[in-house]
């Protein structure tokens, strides 16, 4: 019944239409006026007040969405103008820093990450060309982060202190005791001392200078916890600071590494006659 009468609904209202003008040329003047007015109250209002509501609502979703869009948009920007003041209040302490540190820097970028259970590596956007060489220093403004581990012409590879394989020599400020900072299961950054050293939760662990590479004084962290070993020795537990967790400016020190692997080139050479004389004999 419903398809009938929406496939013929034109021709039923020309239908309507003709038998309510039929209808209304028969009435008198009176009554058509009252139809009219009935019309309007009872048909026509209605009918407009449901039209503007439709209006209205249909206005009003389409301003919420211009909205919702313009909200979006000055998110978007303010977010990029927060990160803006945030690289830029960066870039100015890079540039304090650079300008009144003691060393020589040559700034980087990170450019590549990896972090995982057997190694902890970054990439930065220095090499040679800047340079930059093997076992050279890589701090940010909060402490030392690592060391050079590979250097190419346009970026070198950092091997940092969070390492599992690295070991930095390190020693304690307040009661100036050198030692090596190295790795419980991979994880736990820690350092073996003797038990008479009076070493305290919340000291400060700095660069010790010693090996070569790292210059004395550069912050590495500070002691978190003391845990006895053996009868001997205890199990300094130490909190890196947070600068090694997330990077991405960097410092070279341009500082020439004073540490060589042992090789065939550093190791004394006989006099060639020695050599002839003992293959004589």
């Amino acid at each position: 019944m419903l398809s009938l009468f929406f496939r013929f609904r034109n021709f039923l209202s020309l239908v309507l239409t003709v038998l309510l003008a039929y209808w209304m040329i028969h009435r008198t003047l009176d009554d058509r006026f009252r139809f009219a007015r009935a019309l309007q109250t009872t048909v026509l209002a209605p009918a407009q007040f449901v039209v503007n509501q439709v209006n209205k609502l249909h206005n009003t979703v389409k301003e919420n969405n211009l909205l919702r869009t313009e909200v979006m948009r000055l998110k978007t920007e303010n977010d990029l103008l927060q990160q803006d003041k945030v690289e830029n209040e960066t870039f100015r302490a890079m540039l304090a820093y650079r300008v009144q540190s003691r060393f020589s820097l040559i700034a980087g970028e990170v450019i590549a990450q990896k972090v995982d259970l057997l190694s902890r590596n970054l990439v930065i956007s220095v090499g040679t060309s800047n340079g930059v060489q093997k076992d050279m220093a890589v701090m940010v403004l909060s402490g030392v982060i690592g060391k050079v581990l590979e250097v190419f012409p346009f970026h070198s590879n950092v091997q940092l202190i969070s390492d599992p394989l690295s070991r930095t020599g390190v020693f304690f400020q307040r009661i100036n005791v050198p030692a090596i900072l190295e790795y419980r299961n991979d994880i736990q950054p820690l350092v073996h001392l003797p038990l008479h050293h009076a070493v305290e939760i919340g000291d400060t662990v700095r660069t010790s200078g010693l090996g070569g590479i790292y210059p004395k004084g550069l912050f590495v962290g500070r002691v978190v916890r003391i845990t006895p070993e053996n009868d001997l020795y205890k199990l300094v537990e130490i909190e890196l600071h947070r600068g090694v967790y997330n990077v991405e400016n960097v410092f070279v020190l341009n500082l020439t590494p004073q540490w060589q692997a042992f090789s065939d080139t550093l190791l004394p050479k006989a006099p060639k006659d020695t050599l002839t004389q003992g293959g004589a004999q």
